[in-house]
């Protein structure tokens, strides 16, 4: 094993915890998102990407321990060649910051549950699985991990002066120079690691608790989802393939649908009388137009005659626009946003694009959607664009006919067509009168 490669990397290390540290997202901003109950998207996927980062700067850390113990065969108090005591260095380095990068995320960044609750979230964009906050705060606090820490720092003390003496050499040097401020890290106390241990009993058992009246609200929404879904009757739709037409040539990427079954079961189990969205992204010539770039695969699967985004109870999927307007009723709704901000919302969006169906109908978690989540992390936080949630059976919400309300109410969108309700509207129509069909067809 190279010294000098594993001395490097530490040394990088030294410099990478505190820049991650100072990149969190502000205390002021997670106040804010505990009291009203959630994170915004923009809150969410900054989140997402710095516990990324997080996740990736702690492996490395484990990775040079790992490097370490595979090179030195000794027990600590058996360390006596000089090559040993640099790689003792190195690996004691790399533990102080591993327990700096752990105490700032049990300590200082997820002291609420609701924090706590979103890093336990996966987030499968980054490829991070569910429970990582429960399994570090696990390592954070197992006892066989303080003890081999307490050991190596007495050993630190009891050998201060061999350790000083490495100031000047060429492969520790420089880690020997941080050390005062490394050591500065730690706190094993017993006092400390027993209120270590407690806390993550409590936060143990409150999750499991959570957890548990999660799996049973879930499981019962989704059987009920399924079942209301599958028994829709099979009639013919009135947004008839000509409809269907005349809506294309005014749709822009962006553009909204709320849409409407006469007959679906559906419609005693979700709200309103309008009780669906889905998003109009675009075709591939569209997409290349704004200058959307997304990666490889999205583009290959977004392709053909796929332009919605659209979240059904087999995911969040492209769809052609034949399977997202087969319905009976449908206004198309427009954010007030610049071309940047179209392209960054759809950007934005599409990345979730594979993602479960959220049968519980949950904003908190991002790791499944429900069908108005779309637009909600689409495009809430752009210019203009601010998107309340509202409490409904204890959950933070947006319904479609929320979203109707946004358009009639704020400048932040437009109603741009309706079409198939109330009954008397059998065309396609657009312009000034819309909003007021719209909004005498559910208020």
């Amino acid at each position: 094993m190279n010294l000098r490669r594993i001395t490097n990397t530490a040394v990088a290390l030294t410099e990478a915890v505190p820049d991650l540290i100072s990149d969190a997202l502000p205390a002021s901003q997670v106040a804010a998102a505990i009291e009203r109950g959630s994170f915004r998207p923009a809150e969410d996927e900054a989140i997402a990407y710095w516990f990324s980062r997080y996740l990736t700067l702690r492996q490395d850390l484990w990775d040079v321990l790992q490097d370490v113990d595979d090179e030195v065969h000794v027990e600590l108090k058996a360390i006596r060649s000089l090559q040993e005591w640099r790689f003792f260095v190195v690996g004691f380095a790399a533990a102080c910051l591993l327990i700096r990068l752990d105490r700032f995320l049990v300590h200082e960044f997820a002291l609420h549950t609701l924090m706590q609750r979103k890093l336990n979230e996966a987030f499968p964009e980054y490829r991070i699985k569910r429970k990582q906050y429960s399994a570090i705060f696990s390592a954070y606090t197992d006892a066989s991990n303080m003890m081999r820490l307490n050991d190596a720092i007495k050993l630190v003390r009891k050998k201060r002066r061999k350790i000083r003496s490495l100031r000047q050499d060429e492969f520790v040097g420089d880690i020997v120079g941080q050390m005062p401020k490394l050591l500065a890290y730690l706190d094993i106390s017993k006092r400390s690691y027993l209120k270590r241990a407690l806390a993550y009993l409590r936060h143990k058992w409150r999750r499991r608790g959570a957890s548990a009246r999660h799996k049973t609200m879930f499981a019962l929404f989704e059987v009920g989802g399924r079942l209301a879904a599958k028994l829709n009757p099979g009639k013919e739709k009135q947004v008839t393939p000509a409809v269907q037409e005349q809506l294309l040539e005014i749709l822009q990427p962006g553009d909204i649908f709320v849409t409407r079954h006469r007959y679906a079961l559906t419609n005693y189990f979700l709200p309103g009388t309008w009780p669906h969205a889905a998003l109009y992204i675009g075709s591939e010539q569209q997409r290349e137009g704004l200058g959307i770039k997304v990666s490889p695969p999205i583009a290959h699967r977004w392709r053909g005659a796929k332009c919605t985004l659209e979240a059904l109870r087999d995911g969040v999927l492209f769809r052609p626009l034949t399977e997202t307007l087969n319905v009976d009723a449908v206004v198309v709704v427009r954010p007030n946003l610049s071309h940047d901000g179209i392209r960054t919302g759809i950007e934005r969006i599409v990345r979730h694009e594979g993602k479960l169906y959220n049968f519980d109908f949950d904003f908190f978690s991002s790791d499944r959607f429900v069908c108005t989540e779309i637009v909600y992390r689409a495009f809430d936080g752009l210019e203009n664009v601010q998107i309340p949630l509202t409490d409904r059976a204890g959950r933070k919400t947006l319904t479609a006919e929320d979203i109707l309300d946004l358009a009639i109410d704020t400048p932040m969108f437009d109603l741009v067509a309706v079409f198939g309700y109330p009954a008397e509207i059998t065309r396609l129509m657009v312009g000034d009168s819309v909003a007021d069909v719209v909004e005498r067809s559910y208020r």
